[in-house]
């Protein structure tokens, strides 16, 4: 008489096991998941509503560094912006007394930004020589951004050194696109 009971209970308590196991598998793990996705994606929308309710309190302010950016850009036509940049460059090196020694424009189009002039150059020369170019760069009024520096000793003593440089200018056939606001 006690085995039969026994052997039920056993059954009874591998059905609800085996249940267990099917109702963690089939029920409870997805649902977790996809309340941990839905958090995430919650969590998203908020960041992305906090930064658009923070873009649109700056607009005004945006759209007046724009203009101003497109006052300097540098010209339409690609010759000219050429022409503009790099002269441009060869008078900051010249007044910095820096050495040139190549100088690389190439076209590329950004999402963002449309077309630009990106110009990579080399230059030689002392530390405070390409702190002058760099601060005259940097303190231009054209709309200029640099992508990449690279110093380099070309001597034990660090006096003769190498710039590497990689900068952007941005053309006035660039227009605000939709999604640089996003």
């Amino acid at each position: 008489m006690s085995r039969i009971p026994r052997t039920n209970l056993l059954l009874i308590v591998g059905a609800v096991c085996i249940a267990a196991f099917l109702g963690d598998r089939l029920i409870l793990t997805p649902q977790l998941a996809a309340w941990r996705s839905r958090a995430q994606r919650i969590e998203q929308l908020e960041r992305d509503l906090a930064n658009g309710e923070y873009l649109i309190e700056r607009e005004e302010a945006i759209e007046e560094q724009w203009a101003e950016a497109m006052d300097w850009a540098l010209p339409a036509d690609r010759a000219q912006a050429e022409a503009e940049l790099l002269q441009a460059l060869n008078r900051w090196a010249g007044d910095a007394a820096l050495r040139l020694s190549d100088l690389k424009p190439r076209w590329r189009e950004d999402e963002q930004l449309g077309e630009q002039l990106e110009v990579r150059l080399n230059a030689q020369g002392d530390l405070e020589d390409i702190s002058r170019f760099l601060y005259a760069l940097e303190t231009s009024p054209l709309s200029l951004r640099v992508e990449g520096v690279e110093l380099r000793a070309r001597d034990d003593r660090g006096r003769e050194i190498t710039l590497d440089l990689r900068i952007s200018g941005l053309t006035r056939s660039a227009e605000p696109r939709p999604e640089a606001a996003s």
